[in-house]
């Protein structure tokens, strides 16, 4: 979103005062999760994916896991394609959405665990977030409740155990929450211990007849720490909020005493709590009826959804640690070429290949090399950046044989865990064929499948592999692609282009990708390299684009003027693509002059179809911003060169599935580079057992000139 004008001149005002100060950008709510795993998911049937279910559910940015045992946070990252923080012994971990930029040292007993990230690359804005588990013995509702303790010996215990904790955690923390009012800071865990917030004289009744200052949460809040559920739910009586437990009702012949002991603060002026609420999937069954449990875990989680405002330009703290695989294919017999980054001071550090779905901690790394290119450890700190190359194929020593594989960046000779894990594939060698042969023709393939082409289950799928296999493009840009990439590509016996298998976005080809390129936020833009035989290196963009209201429904646009629904797609559509046109436009300028074709769903009109002539089709002509920003760039628009008369229902995209509301063309190819020429261009909008999508494919043939 843009800074509002309201806020801009207000800042200017001040800065002419005070000098120059950054403006504040909204960036989009953050979701928080904090999450016990309980024995890394193992106390239930398939426990691990039932907490990747409820990670999915909970639709969350960031999550810290305790009790993240038994190689979870691994199976965790590989699967949601995130970056990830965790200890040598896996109790606390770190999911993130957003890239790390910092790791932090961990605390007293190993209880708390840090990190800095990056929540928007351009311009730069970031946060701290930190997890704890603190220790559970003694645990004070037990000298309350079981044993009538002393109020002083309760209080004593704490010092002693839990206080001790956190204030090593918030000592460490002291260098962000120095800086928290433009970098906010998030705390979350068990903390194994009530909130002083709780125990008050008006629940005396429900706490055994104690009011307790409880000091772990009284030294957070101190810090300047905000409990979001006891901030959005501020009455204990009416809204007690227990987290322990949702499974343990009974201890030893006694009632379990139930209460709230996990937590998300944050502190820092740049963050607005927007929502708080607790987490639980179906109707727990206490123990010892809890194996079959959907819900995998024995405590309630904690979910805040943050409204994030900060800094436009925040001085850039680190640079983010990478692992880029220069394809997500290769043939047997192909190099497969890792690109690391951001590695300076890192010591020992490496890059470990497993089959998928193993992942470090389970089993040994099918392949590895030190960054610096051998198995040989040296005692210098390894480069900064560099690329390394695995053989694939039957190695004899290191066999790499077609397959899924999974590659780690990891640290200090051990599972550290230093950027996201990247998926590839290994697939059977080619026999030698026409595909070497110089092309004088392309066939391109752009469509957006619907939730992965599963919108109707397996069965949707099919027809959607049955399409693209009687399409046979030799390139697809594909969009909503989230875990059928893989699928496909394989079915189809392309190379694959696609950041991680949940990725919106995926490139396919019948040529290896050369390059891959992220375009700003990773669910907007994403770019490839190919190598055509007889034609030479081309480029392809892969974009979706947002809106920002719906003006598809029937008789949606007869309550919003020309006006408006520009104003709106300046806000979505054109702010999306131009954020991805940035980093493009340098990407191209480095390769100039190199072809390009740049296709999507932009969830826009086209200017060239809102047109006088076509008033009768689409009413008053509207300078629809996206596609004219293309052309202002030199792009031509490969539909309308071979149908260059507007015809609404022969053009439209959207919608096959909802014939009734507003009918557009709304995904596109457009092209740049004198060599490449549209010769033909088609629809496919029906299959006979039912369309799989809600978007039109379509099918353009393209003149490769030499």
């Amino acid at each position: 979103m843009r800074c509002s004008a309201l806020l801009l001149a207000v800042l200017a005002f001040g800065a002419a005062l005070r000098g120059q100060e950054p403006a504040l950008q909204e960036l989009a709510p953050l979701r928080v999760l904090s999450l016990n795993a309980w024995h890394g998911g193992k106390r239930v049937e398939d426990g691990q994916a039932k907490l990747l279910a409820a990670i999915r559910a909970a639709r969350a940015d960031v999550v810290g896991l305790q009790e993240a045992r038994a190689g979870l946070p691994f199976f965790l990252a590989q699967e949601l394609g995130w970056d990830l923080v965790a200890k040598d012994d896996q109790s606390v971990a770190i999911l993130s959405r957003h890239p790390v930029v910092a790791r932090h040292a961990r605390t007293k007993n190993d209880a708390g665990l840090g990190a800095r990230l990056r929540v928007r690359e351009e311009p730069p804005a970031e946060i701290e977030v930190f997890v704890a588990h603190l220790d559970y013995d003694p645990y004070g509702p037990y000298q309350a409740h079981f044993d009538r303790a002393p109020l002083e010996a309760i209080l004593e215990a704490q010092r002693q155990n839990q206080l001790a904790e956190i204030e090593d955690l918030l000592l460490a923390m002291r260098p962000a929450l120095a800086q928290r009012d433009a970098v906010p800071v998030v705390l979350m865990g068990d903390l194994n211990t009530p909130s002083h917030l709780d125990w008050t004289a008006a629940c005396r009744s429900r706490n055994a007849g104690y009011v307790i200052e409880w000091p772990v949460t009284h030294a957070i809040e101190r810090a300047g720490f905000v409990d979001v559920f006891r901030s959005r739910h501020p009455d204990p009586l009416a809204e007690p909020g227990t987290t322990w437990s949702p499974v343990v009702r009974a201890n030893e012949g006694r009632i379990e005493p139930q209460d709230r002991i996990d937590y998300v603060f944050y502190t820092g002026d740049g963050a607005r709590l927007a929502r708080a609420e607790h987490l639980v999937l179906g109707t727990p069954q206490p123990e010892p009826d809890h194996a079959a449990n959907e819900w995998p875990t024995d405590h309630v989680a904690v979910l805040a959804e943050l409204a994030l405002e900060l800094p436009c330009s925040p001085q850039r703290n680190a640079e983010r640690t990478r692992l880029e695989l220069a394809s997500s294919s290769v043939r047997a017999g192909e190099p497969l070429v890792a690109r690391f980054s951001g590695t300076a001071g890192v010591a020992r550090g490496w890059i470990g290949i497993w089959p998928a779905p193993a992942f470090p901690e389970a089993v040994p790394a099918t392949r590895w090399s030190y960054l610096h290119g051998s198995q040989v450890a040296r005692d210098e700190r390894g480069p900064a950046e560099g690329n390394l190359r695995f053989a694939t194929g039957a190695d004899p020593e290191q066999p790499l044989p077609p397959g899924e594989y999974f590659a780690w960046l990891l640290a200090n000779d051990r599972d550290e865990a230093l950027a996201p894990p990247q998926r590839f594939q290994v697939l059977p060698r080619r026999a030698p064929s026409e595909l070497a042969r110089p092309r004088d023709r392309l066939r391109v393939l752009v469509w957006n499948l619907w939730h992965g082409g599963r919108e109707d289950g397996e069965a949707g799928f099919v027809r959607a592999l049955e399409i693209l296999r009687a399409a046979d493009p030799d390139v697809a840009l594909l969009v909503e692609t989230y875990g059928s990439g893989q699928r496909i590509a394989a079915a189809l016996d392309l190379h694959l282009a696609m950041p991680t298998p949940a990725d919106n976005l995926a490139l396919l080809s019948r040529w290896p990708f050369a390059e891959v390129w992220e375009l700003g936020e990773r669910f907007h833009g994403l770019g490839g390299v190919i190598d055509v035989p007889g034609f030479g290196p081309l480029a392809l963009v892969d974009v979706w684009l947002s809106y920002a209201a719906e003006i598809w429904e029937e008789g949606s646009r007869a309550r919003c003027s020309p006006t408006e629904m520009l104003a709106q797609h300046e806000r979505s559509a054109l702010a999306d693509l131009d954020a991805l046109l940035r980093p493009l436009r340098r990407r191209l300028a480095e390769r100039a002059p190199l072809p390009v074709l740049l296709g999507g769903d932009f969830n826009s009109m086209s200017h060239e179809d809102y047109v006088e002539s076509a008033r009768s089709q689409y009413g008053e002509p509207i300078a629809w911003p996206a596609t004219r920003r293309l052309v202002e760039l030199g792009f031509g628009d490969a539909w309308r060169a071979v149908h260059p008369g507007v015809d609404r229902a022969a053009d439209r995209t959207w919608s096959p599935r909802f014939p009734r509301q507003e009918q557009d063309r709304i995904d596109f190819l457009f092209w740049r580079g004198e060599r490449l020429v549209p010769r033909a261009a088609r629809r496919i909008d029906r299959h006979p057992e039912g369309f799989p999508s809600d978007h039109a494919a379509l099918v353009f043939e393209l003149e490769l000139r030499r």
